[in-house]
């Protein structure tokens, strides 16, 4: 298992969730299953970052994973585990 951290915006609101999970697209497809209604959009966006325990930090802050409403979940997709959630408003403008 790997922590990773993982962010969607959905609905005017910016999500970003901690999670313990095998594989980055196992994360996001999670994420993506929880936000996307089945009346919503028919994809969401999901950005992806990996923690790196030598570096002490998040590494490739900029993997972006889509996930469509209907995909089927990846390998590892019920392993995942949560850790925390941070969520703000997004700014209009």
């Amino acid at each position: 298992m790997k922590r990773f951290a993982v962010a969607c915006a959905h609905r005017g609101a910016q999500r970003r969730f901690d999670c313990l999970a095998p594989s980055a697209h196992a994360a996001a497809h999670v994420i993506a299953a929880q936000t996307l209604p089945d009346d919503g959009p028919a994809w969401i966006q999901v950005v992806v970052s990996e923690w790196s325990s030598a570096l002490a930090e998040y590494i490739e802050p900029y993997n972006t994973i889509i996930i469509a409403a209907g995909d089927p979940p990846p390998p590892g997709a019920g392993q995942v585990v949560f850790c925390g959630v941070t969520a703000g408003d997004i700014a209009e403008g």
